[in-house]
């Protein structure tokens, strides 16, 4: 087994909606004199807070209930108006009810979502529209998690044309393509520019919100990755740790930010050789894990997945193939066999069943 290779995704924080603010559905009194009225528009304001809420506590069912409320509200409010901020609030509220789908791991049905609130949204609003460039990104975003990287991109650089013609090209609202763009060529290999696009969102980010803020964190997160795959590990461990800082400040520790924190820096103890720390905490990410999403997650399989690999490089190939089958059974119940992420593993078992010498199940 060769360091890193043998790791078989390194979770990443993928920022979209998150940080969107719902200030394009705040009205003032002055609309009550057109054929809407505040009370309603008063609710819907109320749904999407609410909604935005649940989201940032991953509680991801109970925040759609009050995005499609929301939507409800919106819908009848524009078709009596037919003015444009109904139309992006409905379409900026369909988009993060698709991300809450994808946050649940619900891959396909993200991507039947997204896509059809892209469809409503270039008609209703046309090409050159922030909601509308935020479906492109998240459809992205989806592409990705299916390992589908060429889409992936294909959608980001879309997402990161309209709204560099919209705002500028060093505006914030592009920062969050910059990071996404990274990401995607982080996964197809080329690290050198991975690193150049989340440096350009850290250049963007960090002297607008300072340094206690979550676009910045998930900066430092993403850089520490990409130091970790050059294998520059004590710069990976300080911006990892950068990282964690600033989201436990800011989410407490039952967050999946602070989760994905905990998962790569254990991904840098291992590189380190250091196995018992990964395994620590690994075992932290696992535990915030399955609180906040139950077994039949994808970010659950991968956790497991690098305890197995943790518990292999230390000999334990018990343990590793018991952590590998976890792994395996939700990423084929909830990704299909295939993912890239259900090929890696199968090769893992193969090379942990040939280090127990059963060789019939290691060519099986």
């Amino acid at each position: 087994m060769s360091g890193l290779n043998k790791y078989f995704r390194i979770t990443i924080l993928i920022l979209i909606l998150t940080f969107a603010k719902v200030s394009f559905a705040q009205f003032d009194n002055n609309d009550t004199a057109k054929s809407y009225t505040l009370a309603d528009t008063v609710i819907a304001n109320e749904w999407m807070n609410k909604a935005k809420e649940f989201s940032d506590k991953a509680k991801y069912d109970s925040s759609n209930v009050y995005y499609k409320s929301a939507i409800d509200i919106y819908k009848h409010l524009a078709e009596k108006g037919s003015e444009k901020k109904f139309w992006e609030a409905i379409v900026y509220a369909s988009n993060s009810v698709g991300w809450n789908l994808l946050m649940e791991g619900a891959n396909d049905s993200a991507l039947t979502s997204l896509t059809r609130t892209l469809d409503f949204g270039l008609s209703k609003l046309g090409k050159h529209n922030k909601e509308v460039a935020q479906s492109y990104n998240n459809i992205g975003t989806v592409y990705w998690y299916k390992g589908e990287y060429d889409k992936a991109l294909e959608m980001h650089k879309i997402s990161l044309n309209i709204k560099s013609n919209l705002f500028g090209e060093n505006s914030l609202e592009t920062s969050v393509n910059h990071v996404n763009i990274g990401l995607t060529y982080h996964k197809m290999g080329e690290y050198e520019t991975a690193l150049i696009h989340f440096q350009k969102a850290l250049e963007i980010t960090a002297p607008e919100y300072g340094e206690n803020h979550r676009l910045v964190a998930a900066n430092y997160n993403n850089i520490g990755n990409v130091y970790l795959f050059k294998g520059y590990y004590d710069k990976a461990l300080e911006y990892q740790l950068k990282a964690l800082s600033i989201r436990k400040n800011l989410l407490g520790e039952n967050n999946p930010e602070v989760a994905t924190s905990y998962n790569n820096i254990g991904l840098i103890y291992g590189s380190m050789g250091d196995y018992d720390k990964e395994i620590e905490f690994y075992q932290k990410s696992l535990s915030i894990r399955l609180q906040l999403f139950g077994e039949n997650h994808p970010g659950v399989a991968l956790v497991y997945g690098n305890i197995g690999i943790a518990y292999e490089y230390k000999q334990e190939l018990d343990l590793a193939l018991e952590y590998y089958n976890k792994a395996l059974a939700i990423r084929l119940k909830v990704s299909g066999e295939e993912h890239p992420s259900a090929a890696l593993l199968y090769n893992n078992m193969g090379d942990a069943y040939r280090s127990t010498k059963d060789f019939d199940k290691a060519f099986q």
